[in-house]
This record gives structure tokens, sequence and C-alpha cells, in this order.
């Protein structure tokens, strides 16, 4: 009977899932402006990972609003999250940083009980994140301009003789 109890609360500490999505508004080094948590908001949920989310006490999210999002949630962190190539190889700084919107990735988000002021729930944390080198779309501020045809300006028509 004791076993059966240690299974139990084993089970209940180990609220950890590992569901696949494509991400968007990553905020993995610098915590997310209006909630200042290393956030990310995993859409495209698939019906079995939903699942997942649910058994451990997590309810996906969908709005009419946004039904290119289908099924999300968006998990969060006070410290960054590990990210890892499919190889479990660390990505570096900079290309943490690149992570854009569209990039698929797998992401593992700890279930938490939590009481704060009042309010009861359950929360997500962000754990990691494994992205395949071929699935990463790097954020590139100045994607929405055209070449124009601009020349460089003269390097030596700015210099000023002293």
């Amino acid at each position: 009977m004791a076993k059966k109890a240690e299974k139990e609360q084993a089970k209940e500490q180990n609220r950890q899932v590992n569901i696949g999505g494509t991400l968007m508004w990553p905020s993995l080094l610098k915590p997310a402006e209006m909630s200042g948590k290393h956030e990310v908001v995993i859409t495209m949920i698939s019906d079995d990972d939903a699942a997942k989310l649910r058994a451990v006490g997590l309810e996906p999210r969908t709005r009419d609003d946004k039904p290119d999002y289908g099924t999300y949630m968006t998990p969060k962190s006070g410290r960054p999250p590990a990210v890892v190539d499919g190889n479990k190889d660390s990505y570096s700084l900079e290309e943490i940083e690149s992570v854009g919107n569209g990039t698929k990735a797998k992401v593992i988000i700890r279930a938490f009980d939590y009481d704060y002021n009042g309010k009861v729930g359950v929360g997500a944390g962000l754990q990691a994140i494994q992205i395949k080198r071929d699935d990463l779309i790097s954020y590139d501020p100045s994607a929405g301009f055209e070449v124009v045809g601009e020349t460089a300006p003269d390097p030596k028509a700015d210099d000023v003789p002293f």
C-alpha cells in the first residue's frame, strides 16, 4: 500500500510534458515587457499534445480572433530556458536571440499549482526548447523592406580632415 502512495506522489510531482508546435513572440533571453518573464506562445498544438497538457492540469486555449494560432499555450519562466538543437547541443546566445515567429519546436512545460493573492490555479512553466537547425526561422526586423537600389555611400566622403 505504501508503494502505491509513493508512486502517486511521484506522479503528482512529475507534471512535465514535451509538446510540439510553432513558436510566436519568443522572449527567451530577455523577459517580455508585459509579464516580466521569459515566455513564448506555442501555437498549432496538436490534439494529442493538447491532451498531454490537460492530463497534467493545464488548459490550452483557442481564440476566435486568432485562428492562425490554432490551439496554443504561453508557458513562462523567471529564468531563460535551455534552447538546444536536434542533437541536444546548446544554441549560442546570438542564435537564441534570433529565434523568430514561425519556428517549429518541441517545448518542455512543467505544470505547477499556485495559490497567490487569492488566485488559485495551475501555471505553465517554460523549461526547455528544442529546435532542429533546419526548423529555425531567424527574426529579421528588415524583412518587410524591399531593396530599392541604393548604393553604399563613399566612405571617403565622410572623412573630416583634422
